[in-house]
């Protein structure tokens, strides 16, 4: 009866706390749904920032008096009046023109960040940043103004996401949105949160009695800014509807005893006797056996209920091969990698440690192998990834037929390989790698009709295997990575050696 009682309580309480679990869930759910919203609309709001400085940067007048004022040396007020007279009316804070030695702002918001601005590097292409101020955040917007195809100024589009954009969101069911700039809230429209401390850690906050759910709405691009916009739901609807399940799982509960309970007695009763006959074989399985069975031919509960445990005894046994052979395959992806099916990063710091003892117990020497395929993003930019794809799984290839079995090759990211032979001299090592650039000149990949050809530059480090043990792994590919960017700046398709401050080629710089 005990029993019973207490397998009851426990189906109820479990029944509770996954419901309580799916209401919080739900709960934050929608407060994830919510961020994700204003993520969104801030990610728009920076497109179409950007959008007003390409419209200010693309107005012929604005050019015109740009380039008066910059090449010319006209007073940059002039510019001033015609952005006043043609975007006095835009929808932003501040708007500004400036190049090497001057300026030309437009709006009340424009002097406070016309210095910051103006630090900001010539740019050629579009971008957005953010300017931090007291109580205030600015998203900027620049983009080049060019004149007859020679850049000669910025142009710069700022809005201040303070107390104005906030008013303007949906702030419904009493939600909230503030910043927060270390730990201290600030541009709060409702005056809620203002001269409040507060503690990112928690995630929640009580004001006037009413406690809050927290989660940061990221803003786009401000990866170094302090900066950080909270949205904070209110716990109040949670907690009521919590409330009422309370009320209906005690009610559940009652009815559920009242009726469970003298049927689980008879339940109980009626199926203890047979269960203790399997309770023998339960053992042998917890013991770590699998005993062979045979199905019993009765039709009887106990019958099928024996039939079903051998029938899991076989699954068990079919599972167990399964776990085996996935954890295979699960310790070769994990030091392989998928593209080219050679090692990765992971297993060289691995095998390294071996293959150095092995080399210091023989007296021989190590060779590390950095190769780097040239202009590899042009290859992607021309024929596209698949292209590059390709390009690497042929480059695999070559180096898994030119080295010795002995070798290890492995694929350190990108398009930059690195071989690790153990028991080369350095002419040796040089020689590998010298087979290596020559293979990948001469080789051709076709995709789609087309040929593809590509080189590769080497950087090569040759060390003993006796020397301290204090220069790791990364010295020793730092080392050739030294060597390799000798290469690189040698014209590329080369070889080259590191020897202190000294490096060695063994042939004259091929450029592809």
């Amino acid at each position: 009866m005990a029993a019973v009682i207490i397998l009851m309580s426990v189906v109820i309480l479990t029944s509770y706390t996954g419901a309580r679990w799916a209401i919080e869930e739900d709960a934050a759910a929608n407060l994830r749904s919510a961020v994700r919203l204003y993520e969104r609309s801030l990610q728009e709001q920076r497109i179409e920032l950007a959008r007003e400085a390409v419209r200010v940067r693309d107005d012929a007048e604005v050019n015109d008096y740009t380039f008066a004022a910059v090449r010319i040396g006209a007073d940059s007020q002039a510019l001033e009046r015609v952005l006043k007279r043609r975007y006095s009316r835009m929808p932003v804070d501040a708007i500004l023109v400036f190049w090497k030695d001057g300026r030309a702002v437009l709006g009340d918001d424009a002097q406070r960040i016309a210095d910051e601005v103006s630090r900001w590097p010539g740019e050629t292409s579009n971008s957005t940043f953010y300017v931090e101020r007291e109580n205030a955040l600015y998203l900027i917007a620049v983009v080049p103004l060019d004149y007859r195809g020679e850049q000669i100024a910025q142009v710069a589009v700022a809005i201040n996401l303070g107390s104005r954009w906030l008013d303007r969101q949906d702030m419904s069911l009493g939600m909230q949105l503030f910043f927060e700039r270390n730990g201290k809230l600030f541009n709060d429209p409702a005056n809620h949160f203002d001269h409040e401390v507060f503690d990112p850690d928690r995630r929640r906050i009580t004001l006037n009695g009413e406690r809050y759910q927290l989660a940061t709405v990221r803003l786009p691009a401000a990866d170094r800014s302090t900066t950080r916009l909270w949205f904070a739901q209110p716990e109040k609807v949670m907690l009521e509807t919590l409330g009422r399940y309370n009320q209906i799982m005690i009610w559940l509960a009652i009815v559920v005893f009242s009726i469970m309970v003298p049927a689980a007695l008879v339940a109980v009763n009626r199926f203890s006797r047979p269960i203790r006959k399997l309770i023998t074989l339960t053992q042998q399985m917890a013991d770590g056996q699998l005993p062979d069975l045979r199905r019993s031919q009765g039709y009887t509960e106990i019958d099928r209920l024996l039939n079903h445990f051998i029938d899991l005894i076989a699954a068990l046994r079919r599972k167990q091969k399964e776990v085996e052979e996935a954890h295979e395959a699960l310790v070769l992806s994990s030091i392989t990698d998928e593209l080219t099916g050679l090692y990765n990063r992971r297993y060289l710091n691995e095998v390294f440690p071996k293959i150095f003892a092995q080399a210091n117990r023989d007296g021989t020497c190590i060779a590390i192998v950095l190769l780097d395929i040239d202009h590899f993003k042009k290859v992607n930019d021309t024929f596209g990834h698949h292209a590059g794809d390709c390009c690497l799984r042929t480059f695999s290839d070559e180096i898994k037929r030119i080295i010795r079995a002995s070798d290890y090759v492995f694929r350190m990211g990108g398009e930059e390989f690195l071989i690790l032979a153990a028991g080369r001299s350095d002419q040796d090592a040089v020689f590998l790698a010298e087979k290596v650039r020559l293979a990948t000149e001469n080789c051709v990949v076709v995709i789609e009709g087309e040929a593809v050809k590509f080189t590769v530059s080497a950087g090569v480090c040759n060390f003993s295997a006796d020397m301290s043990s204090a220069s790791g792994l990364s010295d020793y590919v730092t080392r050739a990575d030294r060597a390799l960017y000798e290469a690189k700046q040698s014209g590329r398709n080369c070889v080259r050696v590191y020897q202190g401050d000294t490096r060695h080629s063994l042939q004259a710089p091929h450029r592809c």
